[in-house]
């Protein structure tokens, strides 16, 4: 298997993983938004025996609070095959994406997702820098965050997706 950024030529496999990956098709729309809307992103792919088996996405979020914005990533969606799951596939998309941000100077990286499972790549509760999801009722546990620069986020607040989020609401 390797890691590797997603092309244009991937486009069709990897909305054909979401597809199977998640249960409707939200996370399709969204990645396409994404895609189409201009912004910075990390797109990376596995891909195994030529065939495209996981994806992740990251894209630019903020941490907000009285007028400062500090800016950072959002981690979201990851998907892998349903047949190539329980096999590493996430994990390794995972560690290859924040790795990446970490070298090129990332302040912060957020994610909503199982409290069972981030924790093992650096994820903690943003509450712990007093920084919360603009999201209505996100469970402290659910809403994580790695730090890289504690000076940079010291007076917390509010974190935010991209716009193109919204519709995943």
């Amino acid at each position: 298997m390797i890691i590797r950024p997603e092309t244009s030529d991937d486009v069709p496999a990897i909305r054909a993983l979401l597809l199977a990956a998640f249960p409707t098709a939200i996370e399709n729309e969204i990645v396409d938004q994404l895609r189409d809307c201009g912004c910075d992103q990390l797109s990376l792919v596995a891909e195994e025996d030529g065939q495209i088996i996981g994806q992740i996405l990251f894209t630019p979020a903020t941490i907000e609070k009285n007028g400062r914005v500090v800016r950072g990533w959002g981690l979201a969606p990851v998907s892998v095959s349903p047949k190539a799951q329980r096999r590493g596939v996430g994990a390794q998309l995972i560690e290859t994406g924040l790795a990446q941000l970490r070298d090129s100077g990332a302040l912060f990286v957020i994610v909503l997702g199982d409290f069972n499972y981030y924790p093992k790549f650096g994820f903690q509760p943003a509450s712990q820098w007093n920084v919360r999801s603009e999201l209505a009722g996100v469970p402290d546990e659910a809403f994580m965050m790695i730090s890289y620069n504690d000076d940079a986020i010291a007076d917390g607040g509010i974190a935010k997706y991209r716009q193109e989020f919204a519709s995943a609401v």
